[in-house]
């Protein structure tokens, strides 16, 4: 499972959702096999030298005309502010280069008009669903850690009341 951001060129700008949608369309029917990459290659060396780490599964895709953003639901904490910051790192130097902008399909929004926070908050939401199905994750594995150090236990997912 990913947080994915999708890079939609200015014409989507009216129906960002319809556009994605057109595009999974397409992409099934194969019409875009031989498109050109949207990011220039020197872009796209410079973004994924300073941004990927391997192992850290950030992923960043410019295939068949599109542009896709990939990252993991692997972290939580800590990690997830510093992976989310990362994120939109990544997005806005991807938009400065082509023009184009990042939509959030997970909060239905576009991505560089949310803050990091609402991305945590979505990494987190994931890490508390995969914690109470009993999924093993890196997520669910960095919270165990951490409620094992933690002199104060507490439960791996809160209650919401009401």
């Amino acid at each position: 499972m990913y947080y994915d951001v999708h890079l939609l060129p200015p014409s989507a700008a009216d129906d960002p959702r319809a556009a994605l949608a057109r595009r999974a369309a397409e992409d099934i029917a194969h019409q875009h096999d031989d498109d050109p990459p949207v990011v220039p290659a020197d872009v796209l060396a410079r973004v994924r030298d300073a941004w990927v780490r391997p192992g850290e599964g950030l992923r960043i895709e410019d295939a068949h005309g599109g542009v896709t953003v990939r990252l993991p639901y692997w972290y939580w904490g800590k990690q997830a502010r510093e992976h989310a910051k990362v994120l939109h790192a990544v997005v806005k130097e991807l938009e400065n280069a082509t023009g184009w902008r990042g939509f959030d399909p997970q909060l239905d929004d576009w991505f560089s008009s949310r803050s990091y926070k609402d991305t945590v908050a979505v990494l987190q939401a994931v890490a508390d669903f995969q914690a109470r199905e009993r999924m093993d994750t890196p997520a669910v594995d960095a919270r165990r850690a951490a409620r094992a150090t933690d002199s104060s236990a507490r439960p791996l997912f809160r209650r919401r009341s009401g």
